[in-house]
């Protein structure tokens, strides 16, 4: 008979399902006041280790993505996409003829970058005399490194110390991370 969690280890499954955070789960499962950092970390990473833990996290973490998928019909290709759009932003799409193009001109896989639009007008002169002579545009963009970086991540560049691909064409690097991934190489077509 297997022996079942207990409230604590439940409680850091679940906080760690929805968090990701194995050692801010810890810290709201266990009490944690007055342990160094290093030691909430160990104890989260031996929990995380526990086959039980991990079964349970895989299954709540499954019941997440199933609920999320549903109620907001999130795909695992759309947000994989996004990604990608946030990944290979070119921001030289935010300009033409040397000007910044307005937010509502913005062509979409540019506009899907874009984490910030802020216009200000420039005035000069005071009263009746104040004119507008322009405006100070400034523009933030999604974290590129970041983007690319999970996305290695759902590829499985990630998985273990390994982590140069082989090679320099684009062929083996692809076989590479699919190998990582699935176990599997895909086969070379000549």
């Amino acid at each position: 008979m297997t022996k079942r969690l207990t409230p604590k280890q439940e409680t850091f499954c679940v906080e760690y399902a929805i968090g990701g955070n194995a050692s801010d789960a810890y810290r709201r499962a266990y009490t944690a006041v007055g342990m160094r950092a290093a030691t909430v970390n160990e104890c989260a990473s031996r929990l995380l280790n526990n086959r039980k833990v991990a079964a349970r996290v895989a299954e709540l973490q499954e019941r997440i993505a199933q609920r999320v998928q549903h109620e907001f019909d999130v795909k695992v290709e759309n947000v994989v996409s996004e990604l990608k759009t946030l990944a290979f932003f070119d921001p030289r799409g935010l300009f033409r003829e040397g000007a910044v193009i307005p937010f509502d001109e913005l062509p979409p896989e540019v506009a899907k970058a874009v984490v910030s639009y802020d216009v200000e007008a420039l005035y000069a002169g005071t009263g009746k005399d104040r004119v507008r002579i322009g405006s100070t545009i400034k523009v933030r963009w999604a974290d590129k490194r970041a983007a690319l970086v999970d996305l290695l991540k759902y590829l499985g560049a990630f998985k273990d110390k390994e982590q140069t691909p082989p090679g320099d064409s684009l062929k083996e690097f692809v076989n590479w991370l699919s190998a990582r991934k699935t176990g599997i190489p895909v086969k070379q077509h000549a």
